[in-house]
């Protein structure tokens, strides 16, 4: 248990503080609305726009369903669920499939940084036994992972990755 939890800590610790002493921004996302986050990388302009909208889910005094029937967390009331999160490098759209953001809700924050060949998007969401992070690493081309990181228990609960995008007849 021990060596899978420094294991863990290891990996967490490689994650976007790797690209110490790079640009980084850290805004706080909207639960309704469009948020912009844009950073300059050498010459690289780097932007993120959330679409996020409330979805009423009763009150703090009521209890979570059993089986709820959206994303919410139950961590905010009401819960704020992200509808798209757009990438783009210097105003080309970089390609994102849905699963890469489909299943967040209550984000809190964002922040934008850079390690090697990949720009890394760090999310926070929820709050304390539902707190997540989920990082995600993308390049002019296409989003290529994502980590999900239950932040109470610093587990990973999911990692994503996704196959280089060949397009057809090639």
């Amino acid at each position: 248990m021990l060596a899978r939890r420094a294991s863990i800590t290891a990996l967490l610790c490689l994650l976007p503080s790797a690209a110490m002493g790079a640009p980084s921004t850290r805004i706080i996302v909207k639960a309704s609305g469009t948020t912009q986050l844009a950073v300059q990388f050498d010459q690289a302009k780097v932007s993120v726009t959330f679409i996020t909208e409330t979805l009423d889910i009763g009150s703090i005094n009521k209890p979570a369903p059993d089986a709820p029937l959206n994303n919410c967390t139950y961590s905010r009331y009401p819960c704020s669920l992200v509808q798209r999160i757009g990438f783009a490098i210097n105003g080309q759209s970089v390609y994102a499939l849905l699963s890469v953001f489909g299943d967040l809700s209550d984000l809190n924050a964002a922040t934008l940084s850079r390690d090697g060949k990949y720009y890394v998007l760090t999310l926070e969401g929820g709050d304390a036994a539902a707190s997540y992070e989920a990082v995600i690493r993308f390049d002019k081309d296409q989003v290529h992972s994502r980590d999900l990181i239950w932040s109470e228990a610093n587990q990973i609960a999911e990692h994503s990755i996704y196959p280089v995008l060949v397009p057809l007849g090639q």
